[in-house]
């Protein structure tokens, strides 16, 4: 007897007109594996959705052919991401956004000083 394919439970919503079917599953190669960036090539008859054993996490970005796609959550912890038939690579990068915010503090905090520095020179000079 075969296995039964269960049809993976996802969150967010799939591209229009994406249809995954329960059908014989495609070919899944990892071409690159580091922290942060996967790259896979797939090849299937129908559209699928690939599934990464990998924690889900903000800030993953994808690409299937250099389009950008949506990293969906699939089955409560995994990376997805819907791939149409056909023969495609996906890869997968973290983008921290973590450093935006970082830079933006610093700058505040330095412009702050600045001013504080501003003030106190023409407090200085009123004051004589």
């Amino acid at each position: 007897g075969g296995q039964a394919l269960q049809r993976p439970v996802v969150e967010g919503s799939l591209p229009d007109g994406f249809e995954p079917t329960a059908g014989p599953m495609g070919r899944a190669e990892l071409v690159a594996y580091a922290p942060e960036r996967v790259e896979i090539q797939t090849e299937s008859a129908a559209a699928g959705l690939l599934v990464l054993a990998d924690a889900y996490y903000p800030g993953w970005v994808a690409t299937v052919d250099g389009e950008e796609a949506p990293v969906l959550t699939a089955n409560y912890l995994f990376r997805g991401v819907a791939v149409p038939a056909g023969e495609h690579t996906v890869v997968m990068r973290y983008r921290s956004d973590g450093w935006k915010r970082g830079l933006l503090v610093s700058l505040l905090g330095f412009a702050l000083i600045l001013l504080l520095f501003v003030v106190s020179g023409q407090t200085r000079r009123m004051g004589r």
